[in-house]
């Protein structure tokens, strides 16, 4: 493990203080990979996986984290991820990562309680509250899932069960800046609201293109620019940029991925060159104990 942490924090303490931050980071239902993805060319890039070291997994060689439902990205730069319920032996927990793929992953302590489907994951920026996909016996009636953290955070989260969505296949899913709630039906390809109280569609508009059956979407928060990924049966596996008034889709560019994405997440400015720094001070400072 020492030989492993060494080079981690060598290279984030050279991390220069002026480094760009990763504008879109995307993650894979088919591999389980996180990507970064150019916001201007939609290629994604650097795939990683994340790799939990837990009680259930210790390293080495620990549980590689695999068919996430999404990913979000918090404030500090840092990653979560909710392996679906079909998973290894992380599934029905919420995973936390450093976010630059080093292997420094927490899982919760606490069992989420309730079955993670595919369909993204969604920060709502008003309450804080994290939002997923939920099934029933493995299957419909799809569900909207509040997930709260406790008196540790995200290690010790609480799930709710928000009610039954009355939409068809969802997948995507994000808050704009005022806690809308969207959300996208990739069986009537159409961009959905819906009520964040009790899981009722408030409202839909068409789509101007089809999408796959996978799909991921997040607000930029410093411009409100709405991002769209897809990938799945019938996908484009490309990168959008998507009007919510209208649904007008506009394709920026291949994603170059065989089955595309299924989550995509904006950081807030400066978030992940935040969680670089963050991780390299922990990476230290578990070096010191080592050594």
């Amino acid at each position: 493990m020492r030989r492993r942490l060494l080079p981690i924090a060598a290279a984030l303490v050279l991390l220069p203080a002026s480094a760009p931050a990763v504008r879109l980071v995307g993650v894979s239902f088919t591999d389980g990979l996180l990507y970064d993805v150019d916001a201007t060319t939609g290629a994604a890039t650097n795939p990683r996986s994340e790799v939990v070291y837990s009680g259930e997994c210790p390293a080495p060689p620990g549980c590689v984290v695999e068919h996430s439902s999404g990913i979000e990205i918090l404030a500090d730069g840092s990653f979560l991820l909710a392996p679906v319920e079909a998973a290894n032996e992380l599934k029905s927990h919420l995973v936390h990562t450093g976010g630059i793929g080093t292997g420094l992953v927490l899982e919760s302590d606490v069992p989420l309680g309730h079955q993670i489907g595919e369909g993204d994951l969604a920060l709502d920026p008003v309450t804080g509250d994290l939002y997923a996909f939920g099934l029933t016996d493995l299957t419909i009636p799809f569900l909207l899932l509040r997930i709260e953290p406790g008196a540790n955070g995200w290690a010790d989260p609480t799930t709710t069960v928000v009610g039954p969505l009355s939409t068809g296949d969802v997948s995507a899913m994000a808050f704009d800046a005022a806690g809308t709630l969207y959300a996208i039906d990739t069986d009537a390809d159409r961009l959905v609201t819906i009520d964040p109280t009790n899981a009722q569609t408030l409202g839909s508009v068409a789509l101007s293109a089809s999408l796959g059956a996978l799909a991921g979407m997040d607000f930029d928060p410093a411009t409100g620019t709405l991002w769209v990924a897809d990938g799945g049966g019938g996908g484009r596996d490309a990168l959008f940029t998507l009007d919510p008034a209208t649904g007008v889709l506009d394709e920026i560019g291949p994603l170059g991925l065989a089955n595309g994405l299924s989550g995509l997440a904006v950081p807030e400015p400066g978030a992940i060159a935040a969680g670089a720094f963050a991780l390299a001070a922990l990476a230290h400072r578990r070096i010191r104990r080592l050594g």
